[in-house]
């Protein structure tokens, strides 16, 4: 008979606290007490914008709890299952509690930003390269975004448990860190703040059509600095080719054309990406890094 797997809460995957967190806890921790204390001190601490940050906040701190104090593999993937919802809570929220307390917007000093290191911005000087057929194949790749990563989550959640608590930390440390970005940074994008300097329309077809009205209906329209199109997605792209090299091959032409999109639909400014990607390269080295004294031991 198999014995009970009473070390399912041990260290199999990144490097814990002494307080037996993985690194994404108290990273995204810390995006919901800053998200809740900023809305709610401005609104009231219990006002519906700011109660769904504090009520995420809770039911993490549970999860720990609960994992630390009777440790077994299901409630670790339960605690790590959490922040699927978690992080569409978060960033759906965010628009309407923005809004709110009447944060201002950053989008001149990005657009300042890119024009300082590159003369201009990348998507100002794209529009001379718009045709239909890239723009319907852009949009695509920036759909692709949603079901990649959902599917990577899944993936990986009910995958090896080790890997699966890498795969998390980075991805919803990643989130944490862009979501505080869109919290204290909030920014629409060249696509709307720079709207009136582009001559030539994004023109498509139904591709480009339904990824218009996926943005207009499922963008909180404050998620632009930094690109967490582009870090989360490169994240996944590369932990894919270390642990699953068939979804690496079967993603990496559209997970590039994903990062040209951001800049050629106007979305982001290159500012924007070139963070994301600093983002990406840090939770990668992170996250895949063996822990000290662990070189060359084999772990389970």
């Amino acid at each position: 008979m198999a014995r009970p797997d009473r070390n399912a809460g041990a260290d199999c995957g990144p490097r814990r606290g002494r307080a037996g967190l993985l690194a994404h806890e108290p990273v995204f921790g810390l995006f919901l007490l800053v998200a809740w204390l900023r809305v709610g001190l401005a609104r009231g601490l219990l006002q519906p914008t700011a109660r769904p940050y504090l009520m995420l906040l809770l039911v993490g701190a549970g999860l720990v709890l609960w994992s630390t104090l009777r440790p077994s593999e299901i409630l670790w993937r339960l605690r790590l299952g959490y922040y699927g919802a978690a992080m569409a809570i978060a960033y759906l929220e965010m628009g309407p509690a923005l809004e709110a307390v009447r944060a201002p917007l950053w989008d001149e000093r990005l657009a300042r930003i890119d024009t300082w290191l590159f003369g201009v911005t990348p998507a100002l000087w794209l529009q001379a390269w718009v045709h239909p057929v890239a723009t319907d194949a852009l949009s695509l790749a920036y759909m692709l975004y949603i079901p990649y990563m959902a599917t990577g989550l899944l993936r990986y959640w009910l995958g090896d448990l080790g890997t699966a608590k890498r795969f998390f930390t980075g991805v919803v440390g990643l989130y944490g860190v862009g979501l505080m970005g869109y919290l204290l940074l909030p920014a629409r994008g060249p696509y709307l703040a720079m709207a009136g300097q582009f001559q030539v329309a994004l023109r498509g077809g139904s591709l480009t059509e339904w990824n218009a009205a996926m943005v207009q209906f499922g963008s909180n329209h404050v998620d632009v600095f930094p690109s967490l199109h582009c870090a989360v997605s490169a994240f996944i792209l590369f932990f894919d080719r270390r642990h699953s090299p068939r979804f690496f091959l079967l993603y990496l032409v559209p997970c590039v054309a994903l990062w040209v999109a951001t800049l050629y639909l106007r979305y982001h400014y290159l500012v924007d990406v070139l963070v994301g990607f600093t983002l990406f390269a840090v939770a990668y080295r992170l996250t895949t890094a063996p822990p000290a004294g662990a070189r060359g031991v084999r772990t389970a």
